[in-house]
């Protein structure tokens, strides 16, 4: 019997990551017995790698599309898997938002089921949990990174209370599948199994695989979250009358360096200590649930992590002032070696031009030969 894993986030716990060593490692995991299809649709701002947003699809804001279209390319897709299933005893398919889109909705659970049931296919939930203050504090950077207003520090906006409750939701979910096919882990450096101990090789892990050289590892650092410095800078930035959004593009593709060299120091948290400890007291009871029932650890915390005193922002210049010199330091060097290559392709034009000018003076010059020649043996002008 196929197994169908379906992973599904939370947000922010490496799954785009995980999705592109999956996409890039293709050929290898099928010849190991592991599909991991990409299938023939698209969806705006979404990578071809997300091959579960079909589950989603309804309350995607993609390009409008009629129900009975989305239900013809829902049955494409159900097509394709249950053919797939003939050949592989393992299928993969993984997108973040199911999460926070319809991880609760009982209904589209049941229906998958009955797909899988239909085709004699087991499903296995994967779900990653971090703890939640990490999570909403990381879901408002992402935010604050991705639009062009620069929404305001609230913990309790950009995201529902009930999303934050790990054990209601997988209960619901296990009510549907059964306990024994959710697989949870924690994400976090402290966590991660495998023989690597890091997020690739635990997610292996759950599919009974070892992490070893013959396997592609593309650049993981994608999709970083935005230092709370640079939150600040941008929306100082964003003040300048003369600020759009090719200027926006351009900032934020420094900030995305500055992070992807690894040389910058701890960022500054949100959360004062009082709101951190008051914020994960209210999921206390849920978070222990989740401990003890799904991950068998027997009355041991699901997080071990300290709520120590992080450095809080606007209380810490010292690593306002490292980041905004890391800024400056990248944006010199991009803009320097900008104007260089505008300057080559300067070069590379006035020399194009010089060309084309002493082509159009040749050319000049014996079109006026050609005419004094007509004139000398009496031609038309």
């Amino acid at each position: 019997m196929t197994t169908l894993y379906l992973h599904f986030g939370l947000p922010k716990t490496g799954t785009t990551s995980i999705q592109r060593f999956m996409s890039e490692n293709r050929d290898k995991l099928a010849d190991m017995g592991i599909c991991y299809p990409l299938f023939d649709f698209r969806y705006r701002g979404r990578g071809k790698y997300r091959n579960l947003i079909f589950l989603t699809a309804p309350s995607v804001d993609s390009p409008p599309q009629s129900k009975e279209k989305l239900r013809e390319e829902k049955n494409k897709i159900h097509q394709t898997i249950s053919e797939l299933a003939e050949t592989y005893p393992k299928i993969l398919l993984s997108d973040e938002s199911v999460w926070n889109r319809i991880a609760p909705d009982t209904h589209r659970w049941k229906s998958m089921k009955r797909f899988a049931d239909k085709h004699q296919m087991n499903v296995k939930i994967i779900v990653y949990v971090r703890t939640q203050d990490q999570f909403v504090e990381s879901l408002w950077r992402q935010k604050c990174k991705m639009e062009f207003e620069t929404p305001s520090w609230d913990p309790y906006s950009y995201i529902s209370i009930k999303n934050l409750d790990y054990y209601k939701t997988l209960n619901t979910i296990a009510n549907v599948y059964g306990k024994e096919n959710i697989i949870v882990r924690r994400f976090g450096k402290e966590y991660f199994g495998g023989s690597a101990h890091n997020l690739i090789s635990d997610f292996l892990d759950i599919l009974g695989l070892e992490l070893t050289d013959d396997f592609v590892i593309p650049d993981v650092r994608r999709n970083l979250t935005l230092r709370a410095s640079y939150i600040d800078l941008r929306r100082r930035l964003m003040e300048h009358p003369n600020y759009d959004h090719d200027t926006d593009k351009y900032i934020r593709g420094i900030f995305s360096r500055c992070e992807r060299m690894g040389t910058l120091g701890p960022d500054a948290t949100m959360f004062t200590p009082e709101q951190r400890k008051a914020f994960m007291a209210q999921f206390a009871e849920s978070n222990q649930l989740v401990a003890d029932e799904f991950l068998g650890l027997n009355g041991q915390p699901l997080f071990t992590e300290k709520l120590e005193e992080k450095p809080i922002w606007g209380e810490s210049e010292e690593i306002r002032n490292n980041d905004y010199l890391q800024f400056l330091l990248e944006y010199v060097i991009q803009s320097t070696q900008k104007i260089q290559t505008m300057d080559q392709e300067l070069k590379e034009v006035k020399g194009q031009l010089k060309q084309t000018q002493e082509k159009l003076k040749e050319y000049s010059l014996w079109h006026q030969i050609k005419y004094y020649i007509r004139r000398l043996f009496g031609g038309k002008k």
